[in-house]
């Protein structure tokens, strides 16, 4: 059995490699989290660092995840992972509002790691509408509420799908047939596009 202070000095190597990846810049507050034992602080501190950069490999997401499976915060482990899928394939950011319940919309909210499928202007080869799927991760809050807007980034699944979408566009999010949402792109940053 692990002890408590093994565990910590696990994290704390974690959170070591990761903040080495970034490039060891100077990230306030992180090495005085680390000296006083506020493993999750210094992480948080870290993951910010992340969000505001969007060139750190995907290094830095894997230390970052580790550290916070290790302290056993799957949400925050969670959105590590996206960030590394995001490090190789991109993603799309959109602000979304979802349908309210008394307008067909959803009866619950959404949260990270939401997996509906969008339509996005693509069609099949006898002119049906092509759904194409994309989970999404919250970015500006825990959850989004019926007939509720939030800031969003879409990660899809079948990048090439996606690779005509631009800023601007106005896309549909489907659960089935039926809409549940609205979303307005904001930006595109799927790696290999043209």
């Amino acid at each position: 059995m692990t002890s408590l202070r093994e565990s910590w000095k696990r994290t704390e190597a974690h959170l070591r490699r990761a903040h080495e990846s970034a490039g060891s810049p100077a990230i306030n507050d992180f090495h005085d989290y680390l000296d006083h034992n506020e493993l999750e602080l210094a992480a948080d501190v870290l993951a910010d660092f992340g969000d505001e950069r969007e060139d750190l490999a995907q290094e830095f997401w894997e230390a970052l995840k580790y550290a916070y499976e290790n302290m056993e915060l799957g949400d925050k482990a969670k959105r590590c992972r996206f960030r590394i899928y995001e490090a190789e394939h991109g993603f799309v950011e959109a602000r979304l509002t979802l349908t309210g319940t008394d307008d067909g919309g959803r009866a619950h909210p959404v949260f990270t790691d939401y997996r509906p499928d969008w339509n996005i202007g693509n069609r099949t080869e006898s002119g049906e509408m092509e759904i194409n799927g994309a989970p999404i991760t919250l970015e500006d809050a825990q959850s989004i509420p019926p007939g509720g807007t939030g800031l969003v980034r879409l990660h899809p699944l079948w990048r090439d799908a996606w690779m005509k979408v631009q800023p601007g566009a106005e896309i549909a999010m489907h659960e089935g047939s039926r809409v549940v949402g609205n979303a307005v792109v904001l930006r595109v940053t799927l790696r290999g596009q043209p």
